[in-house]
């Protein structure tokens, strides 16, 4: 106090005896006038209450606690909290509301397809299947997920698309699985698979289009239609290539043409392979030995060999080609097949054993020589023989040659009349003649027709006028048969064999000949062939 009679309080900065102590109050707090104690207002504390409340506490000398959540502050004096950025609330207990952000939620976020919004910083944090820095872009093709950081695993070329949030494949038409890596099954097609073939049992249809697959060759609703003529393979839409054999077309499944029995190849210009014949060579040949006819399947068997399989040796005293041929072997000697050969009994020899061994040798194939010595004879059959069982021999062979001397000579008699008789007939006749065939053009490079001119045994009207008596070696008579023709070209018949590459047609004279070749052959080739039958005539006609 202060005053004369002490009535007066101390200034509000002053205190003590006669007020004459100075107050050091701060921050509005008021100073006791008796003994100089601040007086704190909310939100201060110390002597001087020059300090401000800890972030826990507020009020009068600070004694109250805050209650602020979240790392909101509040305030020393009243206690309001302050919230931190993203919070909200009286004690700051929420998050700002959805699409706000920031310093009292006052910010708009701007995340689209349902982005989250960082109620902080405003940064948006995609779903699955957006990126973006607002999250405004789907993910791009081939990618989904989180960040669209994920690789889709689908098939490519069948699938739509791929989910941009899970990876589904989505497939397109006709296909399915999880990855779209298998068709659809062959009763079913479309979307999803979902749609059924209406095909039949036994045939599929396309997985995306639901259309029935036929085999190359063949259309239709149940493909059992073959194409129509002209086209092939699949779906019928080939053309068939121009086929050298008039009025033919192409098979309906491979295009190739459609050659007649014995030739195949897509130009049928191929004969069968070796051991099959007739149309398509879908035939096996039967022949156990020699080839089988392409065309026909007949057996043309080696020499040696005949029958249907020519699997029968010659009849005893035949060889060769078709055993037409006659074995003469003579003094008991064997004809060997297929060849014809003599193989002769010991002591014989010759072509046809018709010689005895010359002297001094003996046995098989003559091919011994005797080394006598005295008293002993060369026998041709046995060797060195004693001289007197040759002289007891010789006797009665003596007996019995005379007896065949005479028979032989009788027997010659008889031949030779006949002959005469016949050769008197055959001249009586006023339209016979006879001549040897015979080549007279022995060009070896012909090609096409070749002719070489014959007559034998036949009328003399055939080697004049049409019928000419020529030989024509050519491809074929007009039939198209594939036929070589060696002979009038006048359709001959009754067939027999002339070597092993060649089917003969014989029919009522020598001159009418056919030859028919089950190879390739060249001009070269028909004409030695040609050659050699005639040898095979002439003989016959010296044996005739």
């Amino acid at each position: 106090w202060k005053g004369v009679v002490c009535d007066e309080a101390c200034d509000n900065d002053t205190f003590g005896q006669n007020c004459e102590e100075k107050c050091e109050c701060q921050n509005g707090a008021a100073c006791s006038p008796i003994n100089g104690i601040c007086d704190c207002l909310p939100g201060f504390k110390g002597e001087r209450c020059d300090e401000i409340c800890d972030e826990e506490n507020w009020g009068y000398y600070c004694t109250e606690s805050c209650l602020c959540q979240n790392n909101g502050t509040c305030d020393p004096v009243t206690g309001n909290c302050s919230c931190t950025p993203g919070f909200t609330g009286e004690k700051c207990e929420g998050q700002c509301p959805t699409g706000t952000f920031g310093q009292d939620c006052q910010n708009q976020c701007q995340c689209q397809n349902n982005g989250h919004c960082d109620s902080v910083t405003g940064d948006c944090t995609c779903p699955p299947g957006y990126e973006g820095l607002f999250c405004e872009d789907q993910c791009k093709p081939g990618f989904y997920g989180l960040d669209c950081s994920s690789e889709c695993l689908c098939n490519v070329s069948n699938t739509d698309y791929c989910d941009s949030e899970t990876g589904l494949c989505s497939c397109l038409p006709g296909w399915e699985g999880v990855f779209c890596e298998e068709a659809c099954s062959n009763r079913s097609w479309g979307e999803q698979c979902n749609e059924t073939c209406l095909c039949s049992d036994d045939v599929p249809c396309h997985h995306v289009t639901g259309r029935c697959l036929c085999e190359p060759g063949f259309q239709g609703y149940n493909c059992s239609e073959e194409c129509t003529p002209g086209f092939f393979g699949k779906d019928c839409e080939e053309v068939c290539p121009d086929c050298p054999i008039e009025n033919t077309t192409c098979d309906h499944v491979t295009g190739w043409c459609d050659c007649p029995p014995g030739r195949t190849g897509r130009f049928c210009g191929k004969v069968c392979p070796r051991g099959t014949w007739g149309k398509k060579c879908s035939e096996p040949c039967i022949c156990k030995f020699g080839e089988c006819n392409p065309a026909s399947g007949r057996c043309i068997c080696p020499p040696g060999k005949t029958g249907n399989d020519c699997s029968l040796e010659c009849p005893i005293g035949t060889f060769g080609l078709q055993c037409q041929q006659r074995c003469v072997c003579h003094n008991g000697g064997t004809c060997l097949l297929p060849s014809g050969m003599c193989k002769c009994m010991p002591g014989f020899r010759g072509a046809h054993c018709e010689e005895t061994c010359r002297p001094g040798f003996y046995g098989d194939r003559c091919s011994k020589a005797c080394k006598c010595g005295t008293g002993f004879i060369c026998d041709s059959r046995t060797g060195c023989t004693k001289s007197a069982e040759i002289l007891g021999l010789s006797n009665t062979h003596n007996d019995v040659f005379k007896m065949s001397v005479i028979s032989a000579a009788i027997l010659a008699i008889v031949i030779i009349s006949i002959i005469v008789g016949c050769v008197i007939c055959q001249k009586k006749r006023k339209k016979s003649k006879l001549e040897l065939f015979a080549l007279t053009n022995t060009s070896r490079s012909a090609t096409g027709n070749q002719k070489a001119h014959c007559c034998s045994k036949m009328e003399e009207s055939s080697c004049n006028g049409e019928n000419d008596g020529n030989i024509y070696v050519g491809p074929d008579n007009g039939a198209n048969d594939g036929y070589i023709y060696v002979g009038p070209d006048n359709g001959a018949a009754n067939q027999y064999g002339v070597y092993e590459n060649v089917e003969v047609k014989k029919g009522s004279t020598l001159s009418n000949v056919e030859f028919k070749f089950t190879d390739d052959a060249d001009a070269d080739a028909v004409y030695e062939n040609t050659e050699n039958h005639r040898r095979q005539l002439v003989d016959k006609s010296d044996l005739e």
